[in-house]
């Protein structure tokens, strides 16, 4: 068993639904939901595992955003996340 498996097998015993694609995953989701689905860093490191493409810049599609608004109308705190958003923001220059 890897670790990811070990972590995921955790996190289910917590009640958290795993989902071994993103097919399977959106087949799992019920309507009126929203999710937050972060794409391993790992993918990049396997591309490039000095990462010397990367610039500094980090792109923006707007689910931040959405997320951290989404927050604010629920009362709920998010500073990890608005922290990561304005630093997204600043790399642009």
């Amino acid at each position: 068993m890897t670790p990811t498996s070990r972590r995921c097998q955790a996190l289910a015993k917590q009640g958290a639904t795993g989902a071994s694609s993103v097919d399977n995953f959106i087949a799992k989701l019920k309507p009126q939901r929203s999710v937050w689905l972060m794409v391993p860093a790992a993918m990049a490191v396997a591309k490039d595992s000095t990462l010397s493409e990367f610039t500094g810049r980090v792109c923006d599609s707007g689910e931040g955003g959405w997320t951290l608004l989404a927050a604010v109308e629920e009362g709920s705190p998010a500073p990890v996340l608005s922290a990561a958003l304005y630093q997204r923001f600043t790399s642009r220059g």
